[in-house]
């Protein structure tokens, strides 16, 4: 019977984390907007070109004599 009223009192601690924990995060505005995330994935980029690729550019050059004898 020692056991089960160990387990009370950490469960209730751990009850007592989550609800403080559950509050920070209310109030750091962590909940405000859970619309936004959702519809966001089904927004198109309009910019048409990958971030990745307008990082980099490249430029062809024409072939060379040496790429034409292969």
């Amino acid at each position: 019977m020692e056991i089960l009223g160990l387990l009370i009192f950490i469960s209730l601690i751990v009850i007592a984390i989550v609800i403080w924990l559950f509050f920070k995060m209310s109030s750091s505005g962590q909940f405000d907007d859970l619309e936004a995330p959702g519809r966001r994935i089904l927004m198109d980029d309009d910019s048409g070109v990958p971030p990745e690729a307008a990082k980099t550019t490249h430029r062809h050059s024409a072939p060379t004599q040496n790429d034409q004898q292969n």
